[in-house]
């Protein structure tokens, strides 16, 4: 919903932090071809500055810390896709044990049905 025209300049532009460092640099870019020298609300272009700075600095540290997020979660995936492999050769050589196998408790307690517990397809009603 755009802002209305009385909104006060504040609730129009203050809304979305995600974009005060643009809004910040346009403001300083004015400030400095239009109003050189003056100070206004106790502050000089040159703080304004360094507080924008500062906004793009802890900026560019989230950036880096999402990006380092991103090739963690990749790795974990990673990871985890060759622990599933290995997991499934480890049932896999259980169920072939000739002292275990797949009507084992040790394999039912991996989290597999045992062969003897193992249901047929569909059941279906008794004829008449």
């Amino acid at each position: 919903m755009p802002p209305l025209p009385h909104e006060p300049f504040r609730a129009r532009h203050m809304k979305k932090l995600r974009n005060q460092h643009i809004l910040a640099r346009d403001f300083l870019r004015g400030w400095r071809h239009l109003a050189v020298g003056a100070e206004f609300a106790g502050m000089h272009p040159e703080q304004l500055e360094a507080k924008v700075r500062e906004a793009e600095k802890i900026r560019g540290e989230i950036a880096s810390a999402l990006a380092r997020l991103s090739a963690l979660r990749l790795q974990r995936d990673q990871t985890e896709r060759a622990l599933a492999k290995d997991l499934i050769r480890l049932a896999n050589g259980v169920r072939g044990h000739p002292d275990y196998g797949d009507d084992s408790p040790f394999y039912s307690a991996l989290g597999f049905i045992p062969h003897s517990e193992i249901r047929s397809g569909r059941p279906r009603k008794p004829r008449r």
